[in-house]
């Protein structure tokens, strides 16, 4: 382009206006390779070819020559012209056409550096066509030539001698004339038959070529079905003398298919060339055009599948020049037709990587096998996407000329999938190997285990070797469970027995995935698998320690004995005993109570050397402890439990107690036990319901022994709240489980109602268990117990947290929150104890507060504080009321007062935050002008840096 317009600056206004208005193609090339165009004449290169300066400025001369005259330009150029050689050759039109142009060319010297190319292109298409057409005549005139002679004929029809040569001739004209398959006649100046031969008297329907001569058109048989006058053309040929040569004339025959002939009207002369008759021939060239116009069709319907295919199609020669492609491909690379025609597949920008070199490939092969198979690659599209193409190619045999068609298919959506199916089957198998549930793949149809990811080969204790066996699947599903198992269920929850590698029957519990073949029969399943085993055994102590409880007594020896029992169930032992320590007259014994129900009782000394379950006081913990070959030890020999039931084992735990009067339970086995972490759960909260029904042993003592005064009373009501986990937790536990198993698993028993007296034992147990962590908060700060965790945070951050939690809430009563904080509100103090606080006055004020209500947070910082406030305009607080608020069980009762406000409540709320702030170094404190008038919480927090 820079070459282009300093060519132009060198040009004078006059001098350009001369160059503009040449008829003739001028440009100025480089004399590089590819001889890039620096200058043309606009206006005649549009007018010629089509192009404008944006079509070929910058661009190389090459790829607007003719293919098959590239070799010459560059001859031409290079080299001076051969001696009688002709400077012509074929340009490329726009529209994919070409034009004939005679070359002319010398060297510019524009600067020392360079010298460009000055060329010029005449246009000589027409002067070039009518020099094909004459060839053609003369070509055709002398078949005719050869077949007739010609020089009989101009001797023949002399005036004087007319009769005679007619009748001398005629034997010479009947063996040249039927021997030659076109139709011929002769008629002399008056347009009368002087002869033909059998061939056209057939063809106008005459018997003999007799019935003709003498004749004239107008005065033959009109019936003749193939006959057609034709006496104006052969008149003009007489008058002008002019051959009329290879006209094509389409004749129509009635109740018959139209007819085309070839037809040629040539002046027959005496010896002083005057025109003298006509001779006509005419050549049936009915199949011919009928070929020819199947030809047509065939190649619109080759055009049409060309341009409408989906795929790109090319048309290449063995060099790799792109003669033809269709507008496909630039649907699939961005490029139109005219960016490919002409060049050749080196030249192209379209490859990506090694592309190009894959496709060279390619055509090696096809060159050997006659066809590509699929070769598939990526390319670079016009706006730089990088897509993927699948190619094939065939050995075409055009007119002589060797071919390539290549069709071009783009398979970059279905590279795009493969490449997810590779991904997510990859992701699959990394989620199958690292997932933390159990998967497990069974082939129905070989009956055997296909795939388990190490997950559960963990839970079962084998090796990915293991899965070779394949037996697998017999040794480890519960053969009572296989059936349910590889049935084809559409119950997609399972639960299910499973063997480890050391025979321990495991629970497992997930879900299942179905797979179809083509006949939609279960060819193989997948399930995915959690161990349930502790479930299972939580739910059957869950199960005992509830039949317990609805059986317990006032008989608190008859409760420990059930859980005894309940122990030695579940752990599958042989003994249990419960040892409680007292003191009687002063001294130290130890009372053991069998599952049994039998009671022994020892001293301390004889106790510590003869039992053997003194070995769990030896140490001041209360773990777990496990002991083996106990039969092997000293006290074999002294303790009367293990010679009676014949014990190896043990496993115990020590029961503390804040009075330094320990118990224990210790539970014996006929064999060494393998405790498992669902044994040890178990061993815990036997214990810890043992310890209850012991206080309430103890308490029920002390009650006996002395009376109960309100010192003692008080006394133990830390304590008691302190115990409430264990005493309330306990049938708790049992009352949440069964029901939530009854939810669960036995839903689909239940009718409505059931169900729903179900969700309200449920919502109930959750509500006791929210009053249960409220008393022992209450407890713990009561009596100094409470640690805080400090932290640097920010307030302002967790009041919009808070919020945020409850807008469902507020959205439910359809009331309104507006925040006035300040954006940083950072000091030291216990997020989760604040976060309490924060819910807590929060819930209160959306509570108290009627419908569409509004409340307002707000921040102040004051001597080294930051004071946080909850306003609301709701139901407000009397005097009386706001004396009360921060007490322990201060709640207020607001039943029957209206305003659509919640009444439920604990009254340890407002205590515990109060006691909250205060361990916080900070305070609280309420403001309300009265009833009705609503309320403002107050709460401060020290600045700590």
């Amino acid at each position: 382009m820079l070459l282009q317009e300093k060519f132009n600056i060198d040009l004078d206004k006059r001098e350009q206006l001369i160059w503009d208005n040449i008829d003739d193609l001028i440009t100025v090339i480089e004399p590089n390779y590819d001889y890039n165009i620096i200058y043309i004449n606009e206006k005649a290169f549009k007018h010629i070819l089509g192009y404008n300066k944006k079509d070929l400025i910058g661009k190389s001369l090459k790829e607007y020559i003719y293919p098959d005259d590239k070799e010459k330009f560059k001859e031409l150029l290079l080299d001076p012209p051969i001696k009688n050689q002709k400077n012509e050759l074929r340009l490329l039109t726009k529209n994919k056409g070409y034009v004939w142009v005679e070359l002319k060319a010398f060297s510019l010297e524009e600067s020392k550096n360079q010298q460009n190319i000055f060329v010029k292109f005449k246009d000589i298409s027409t002067q070039k066509e009518l020099e094909l057409r004459l060839e053609d005549y003369k070509e055709k005139i002398g078949k005719i030539s050869n077949l007739i002679p010609s020089f009989r004929f101009w001797n023949l029809f002399t005036p004087k001698k007319y009769d005679d040569a007619l009748h001398n001739s005629y034997d010479m004209l009947q063996l040249i004339t039927e021997n030659i398959p076109h139709y011929i006649f002769w008629k002399d100046s008056n347009l009368v038959y002087s002869g033909c031969n059998s061939n056209y008297a057939k063809f106008i329907g005459a018997l003999i070529p007799e019935d003709i001569i003498g004749r004239t058109d107008k005065n033959l048989l009109r019936s003749k079905r193939n006959f057609k006058s034709t006496e104006r053309l052969e008149r003009d040929v007489l008058r002008t003398g002019i051959p009329i040569i290879n006209q094509i004339e389409k004749w129509e025959v009635e109740n018959s298919d139209n007819i085309w002939l070839n037809t040629s009207r040539i002046p027959l002369r005496d010896s002083k060339g005057k025109v003298i008759g006509v001779l006509i021939t005419y050549e049936d060239i009915t199949s011919r055009k009928k070929d020819e116009h199947k030809l047509i069709e065939s190649a619109a319907k080759y055009h049409d599948l060309f341009e409408t295919s989906p795929n790109g199609v090319m048309l290449i020669d063995l060099k790799g020049n792109i003669l033809e492609c269709n507008s496909a491909l630039e649907a699939i690379s961005g490029y139109s037709a005219e960016d490919f025609i002409g060049k050749n597949i080196i030249q192209l920008k379209i490859f990506y990587k090694n592309g190009l070199e894959i496709l060279l490939n390619g055509f090696k092969d096809l060159i050997n096998k006659n066809q590509i198979e699929l070769v598939e690659f990526q390319i670079l599209t016009k706006d730089n996407k990088i897509s993927w193409i699948q190619i094939r190619g065939k050995v075409l045999n055009r007119k002589g000329v060797t071919l390539i068609l290549v069709v071009i298919n783009d398979i970059n959506t279905q590279k795009t999938i493969e490449q997810a199916l590779r991904e997510n089957e990859k992701m699959y198998r990394e989620l199958f190997d690292t997932s933390t549930v159990g998967i497990m793949e069974m082939d129905l149809k070989d009956n055997k285990v296909a795939n388990i990811n190490p997950k559960l080969l963990n839970i079962l204790g084998y090796s990915r070797e293991d899965l070779k066996d394949e037996d697998l699947r017999l040794k480890i599903i519960h053969p009572e469970d296989l059936q349910k198992l590889i049935s084809p269920t559409q119950e997609e929850e399972l639960e299910f027995r499973i063997f480890d590698k050391d025979g321990k029957l495991k629970w497992l519990a997930g879900t299942r995935k179905n797979h179809y073949d083509d006949n939609g029969k279960i060819s193989s399943l997948t399930l995915w698998l959690e161990d349930v085993t502790e479930k299972k055994m939580y739910e059957e102590l869950i199960n005992e320690l509830t039949i317990n409880f609805l059986n317990f007594t006032t008989n608190i020896r008859k409760n420990i004995i059930m859980l005894l029992n309940s122990c030695l169930k579940l752990l599958n032992a042989d003994l249990v005993l419960y040892i409680h320590k007292l003191i009687d007259d002063g001294k130290e014994k130890f009372r053991v109570l069998t599952n049994y129900n039998k009671s022994f009782t020892f001293n301390s000394q004889d106790f510590v050397e003869n039992i053997f379950s003194s070995a769990l006081f030896y140490e001041e913990h209360d773990f777990p402890q496990t002991f083996f070959d106990i039969h092997k030890m000293n006290y074999a020999k002294t303790d009367p439990f293990i010679s009676e039931f014949n014990l190896k084992g043990s496993f115990g735990k020590l029961i503390k107690t804040q009075d330094g009067i320990n118990s224990g339970l210790c539970v014996f086995f006929k064999i060494n036990p393998s405790i498992s972490n669902q044994d040890k759960l178990v061993m815990f909260l036997i214990c810890d319901a043992i310890e209850i029904e012991q206080r309430r042993w103890q308490v029920q003592i002390d009650l006996e022994e002395q009376n109960i005064t309100l010192n003692k009373i008080n006394k133990l009501k830390t304590e008691l709240f302190s115990r409430t986990s264990h005493e309330l937790k306990t049938p708790l536990i049992s009352i949440k489980g069964f029901t939530e198993l009854l939810l669960t698993i036995h839903r689909a028993k239940l009718d409505d109602d059931m169900i729903s007296i179900l969700e309200e034992i449920k919502n109930g147990s959750k509500r006791l268990e929210n009053i249960i962590k409220l008393l022992l908060e209450g407890t713990k700060l009561e009596a100094g117990q409470y640690e805080l965790n400090l932290t640097e945070e920010d307030l302002t951050f967790l009041i919009k947290f808070c919020v945020n939690e409850l807008k469902g809430l507020v959205r439910l009563r359809n009331q309104t929150i507006t925040l006035e904080l300040h954006d940083e509100l950072k000091t030291k103090f216990d997020k989760e104890r604040i976060y309490d606080v924060i819910s807590n006055l929060l819930v209160n004020a959306i509570k108290y507060t009627q419908l569409e209500g509004n409340i307002l947070i707000q921040s102040e910082i004051k001597d080294d504080l930051f004071i946080i406030s909850v306003k609301d305009n709701g139901i407000g607080f009397t005097s009386e009321e706001k004396s009360q608020v921060f007490k322990q069980f201060g709640k207020i009762e607001r039943y029957g007062q209206g305003r659509d406000v919640d009444i439920e409540g604990t009254g340890l709320g407002l205590y515990i935050t109060k006691k909250i702030i205060e361990i916080h170094g900070g305070k609280i404190w309420l403001e309300s002008a009265g009833r009705n008038k609503g309320s403002s919480f107050y709460f401060s927090v020290p600045i700590i840096e």
